[in-house]
């Protein structure tokens, strides 16, 4: 018979929650002894990974085209050029590096990347170091022919701008030779017609007109002057001292009415104080008048002293010059035109005749050699373009190595993760 339970008994016991010491979770070490385990565990599984690896390298291998190589050195056109001291230097027809740059766009990897089946590219375009004026350009193909025609297309180009380039540069010296044979029969027709013209007026014009100046001056400057002085001493000084006579007489008269008004201020300073103000004030206007009258006197006899010690010997001297120095002088550019002047013409119809137009016809001829070689040199290929009887891809030995390692890298993941999951089912 089955005891009766106490309720009581029944119902749970509840416990008060316990509370323990917060400690962080130690990280977890790796167990390298652990990890060999694994791998000798699972070293079927790295051989197998390692075996397929190596059949897809060989599948790969045997099914790849074999690329050959096709390069050839390029030696861009240039011209020798003579600078403003007399050297000669070289000048390329294209900039190597902007040459570059063009091909790649053109015919480099970019143009390879944009296309479908591409078989024969070119493969890189490059500046050999330390040497000027090069471009080595490198080209694949299934086959040596192809590698060939392929690396004629970058090299058909730069021949094209070349080529044109050097035409242009003989269109130039074409130009310049036509304006040289123009200057040159210019200076033989014209500029030499021109000098002896001039040296003809000067025979027949300069010389009159200047003995016709010397006589003028000899005949209308001299009176001039004279004419000059002669108004100054009888016209312009007697006017002057007429001028100060009258302010003389103009300060006299001021000077008794002063006299007149200082008396009456006297008189008037005692009796009305208002009327001696106003006639002090007319008493000073007086003597600013009187003053000014003075001034003006003063200034009138430095006028006469000025004309009679300045203005006239300085005409004096004016005529004195014209015929010391003037009309010497005259007659001096008359000897220098007879003397140098037409020396010179003729001299400068020498130097046309026997050095200038010697001169341009030296440089006709250096232009007309200048466009010949050595001057011009063509772009061209250095030497020949180098083929190769053996594929430079794929490289077996390389492919092989990579796909060993890299099956051996997937074999040892591959056995973690196996190890990993087998784990997990373990746990579950």
């Amino acid at each position: 018979m089955a005891q009766n339970k106490n309720p009581q008994e029944e119902q749970p016991v509840v416990l008060p929650p316990q509370y323990y010491p917060y400690c962080t979770p130690q990280e977890d070490e790796i167990d390298l002894w652990e990890l060999w385990e694994t791998i000798k565990k699972r070293k079927r599984t790295i051989l197998w990974s390692v075996l397929i690896a190596l059949i897809l390298a060989s599948i790969y291998l045997w099914r790849s085209t074999p690329i050959y190589e096709a390069k050839a050195t390029v030696a861009v056109g240039k011209q020798l050029v003579k600078t403003s001291d007399g050297l000669m230097i070289e000048k390329f027809f294209d900039d190597p590096a902007q040459l570059k740059e063009m091909l790649d766009v053109m015919f480099g990897e970019s143009k390879k990347s944009h296309e479908d089946n591409v078989t024969s590219y070119i493969k890189s375009i490059e500046i050999p170091k330390n040497i000027d004026g090069f471009i080595s350009i490198h080209a694949m193909g299934p086959s040596n022919e192809d590698a060939r025609r392929e690396l004629s297309k970058p090299l058909e180009f730069i021949f094209q701008r070349g080529e044109r380039y050097k035409q242009g540069v003989i269109d130039q010296k074409t130009n310049r030779l036509k304006a040289l044979e123009s200057r040159l029969r210019y200076l033989q027709t014209i500029e030499l017609d021109k000098l002896k013209k001039a040296l003809e007026l000067t025979l027949t014009m300069q010389i009159p007109t200047l003995e016709n100046k010397i006589r003028l001056v000899r005949e209308i400057d001299t009176k001039k002057i004279e004419e000059r002085i002669h108004t100054l001493q009888n016209i312009k000084i007697p006017s002057i001292e007429k001028k100060i006579a009258q302010a003389r007489s103009e300060i006299s008269k001021k000077e008794n009415s002063l006299k007149n008004l200082q008396s009456r201020m006297k008189e008037s300073m005692q009796k009305d104080p208002a009327l001696a103000a106003l006639t002090a004030m007319q008493i000073a206007n007086l003597q600013n008048d009187i003053t000014h009258l003075r001034t003006e006197i003063i200034n009138l006899q430095v006028k006469i002293k000025e004309i009679e010690e300045l203005t006239i010997p300085d005409l004096l001297k004016k005529k004195k010059r014209i015929l010391e120095e003037t009309i010497p002088n005259l007659e001096k550019q008359k000897a220098s035109i007879i003397e140098k002047t037409i020396p010179a013409q003729k001299a400068a119809i020498h130097k046309l005749t026997s050095i200038t137009i010697p001169s341009l016809q030296a440089q006709i001829m250096e232009l007309k050699t200048s466009m010949k070689p050595p001057y011009i040199e063509e772009t061209k290929i250095v030497g020949k373009i180098y083929t190769s009887e053996h594929p430079v891809k794929p490289k077996k030995k390389l492919i092989l190595i990579v796909s060993i390692l890299t099956g051996l890298i997937l074999g040892i993941f591959l056995a973690f993760f196996l190890e990993f999951i087998g784990k997990e089912r373990e746990e579950s």
